[in-house]
Formats: C-alpha cells, structure tokens, sequence
C-alpha cells in the first residue's frame, strides 16, 4: 500500500463528514459614543501630501518651479528673476520674500549651452549674476506677492485643513489611546508630573480630563476616545467607575454630551 494512502485513509475512517468551520465571531459591540471597540482612527498622509503637490501646481502655474526643498521646506523661485520667492513649509504655512541674488551660468548657444558656459563666468563674472528681487521696487514687489497669495490661497486651505485633519487623527487615534493606557496602568498623569499611586486617583484623573474638554468637535472627539476606553477598559476591569462617580461627573458637566458607562 502507497504510504500516500495512510493518513488519508485514516481521515475517511473518522467520519465521511468534514469538520464544521468554527463559527464566526459576534460582531463587536457599540460603545456609548457609537464607535466599536478598538476602533482605528485613520490618519490620512496621502491627503496631505495630495494637497501640498496642489499647491505646488498653483505655482508652476504662475511660473514658478521648486528650486530645492530644505528641513521640510519647499522653495520656489519664477522664471522672472524679480518676482518673489516662495517658501512652503510642511507646517502648511507660507512665507513670500524679495528673490536674493542667485550665481548660474548664462543662456549660451552651441557648444557654451554645456558646462564650457561655466567659462563665461571666468572671463565676465558680471554675466553670471542675477541680481533677482534687488531691482524691483517695495510698492511693485508688495503687489506681486498678493497677486501671488490670492492665487494660492484656495489650494493653501486646503493643505491647512488636511494637515489640521491628519494631526486630528495623530492625536486622537495615536497620541491619546496611549496616553490613557499609560495613566491607567502606570499613574502617568495626563497633566502634571506627579505619579497617581492609588486606582481612585486614575479614576479621578480620566473623569476630569473628560469634563474639562472644550465644547467643540475637538473636545467631542476627545471625550468620544476618553469615554470609549473608560468603558472597554475601566470597566471591564477590577477596578471600575461606582455609579457615584458618574453620577458625580454628569452632573458638573456643561457639555451637552452625558457620561454613559455600561455596567462592571
């Protein structure tokens, strides 16, 4: 007999039937603030950076191209030696400055169109020179640099807005998930320096940090993730929140938006 045949034989002599798959998980359970637990809040880079390549177009448009990008800045100079310059910065902030006074080899033809051009500038340094935003006027200057900033402006708000965007979700899908486990498990406070020792002081310090959030959406998504993990962790664990402490909390808030705790 083929050993090929052994185990599978042996698995027709348990039964003609294979085994049932295990059974699906249950889907998770809503929080109080309609989120599921261990909900990612995704960060979205490539918004950010779909928006700052907009702001870029925007200005090849108006004759500007990126002459080197430094420290998370772009910089842009126009193919008018006079017109400003441009700085983007990763921050998605924007700064416009005279154009300075720039050293390249001159438009030459034939052979001079190559590095042999660099000679020019040997022979005629004065050639070489561009002297950019120092020969044009403050008044003529302060124009362009308006003329430029209407321009951008549309496609610089919307880099503003997804970098406010990803740094939303940095801070309340990241930054603040750690945070709270940190102060749960270790006494790390939130604020402050000084080690909560006692699980009552931890409680204390999760529920003051939900109250004291500002009444915008900000403040909503930090107490949504606040108050998500109050209910997924405090009180799934041996030391949750009585029904005093909420009660307690509800009562001094001024938000809109009450304090719901499923029961330990």
């Amino acid at each position: 007999m083929s050993p090929f045949l052994v185990p599978l034989l042996a698995v027709l002599a348990a039964g003609d039937t294979p085994p049932a798959p295990p059974p699906e998980p249950a889907p998770p359970s809503e929080t109080a603030d309609g989120s599921t637990p261990g909900e990612v809040i995704y960060v979205d880079e490539q918004a950010v950076r779909r928006a700052r390549e907009e702001v870029g177009l925007v200005l090849r448009d108006l004759g500007y191209r990126k002459k080197r990008t430094r420290e998370g800045r772009d910089y842009y100079a126009n193919e008018a030696p006079w017109k400003p310059w441009v700085v983007v910065d990763d921050d998605g902030w924007m700064i416009l400055k005279r154009a300075p006074v720039t050293f390249s080899k001159p438009e030459l033809e034939g052979i001079w169109r190559g590095p042999l051009g660099y000679l020019v500038c040997v022979v005629q340094p004065t050639a070489c020179i561009h002297l950019g935003g120092l020969v044009v006027s403050e008044r003529k200057l302060q124009w362009q640099k308006q003329a430029v900033l209407e321009a951008v402006k549309p496609a610089l708000d919307r880099y503003e807005a997804a970098i406010l965007e990803r740094n939303r979700g940095l801070r309340f899908g990241e930054d603040l998930p750690v945070a709270l486990e940190d102060l749960w498990n270790h006494g790390i406070p939130l604020e402050g320096t000084q080690l909560l020792e006692t699980w009552e002081a931890r409680r204390r310090a999760l529920l003051e940090f939900w109250l004291d959030r500002n009444d915008n959406d900000w403040g909503a998504e930090a107490r949504s993730v606040t108050e998500a993990f109050m209910a997924n962790v405090v009180q799934d664990g041996p030391h949750p929140f009585t029904a005093e402490e909420i009660a307690s909390t509800n009562a001094r808030r001024t938000c809109e938006q009450a304090l719901v705790l499923p029961d330990p």
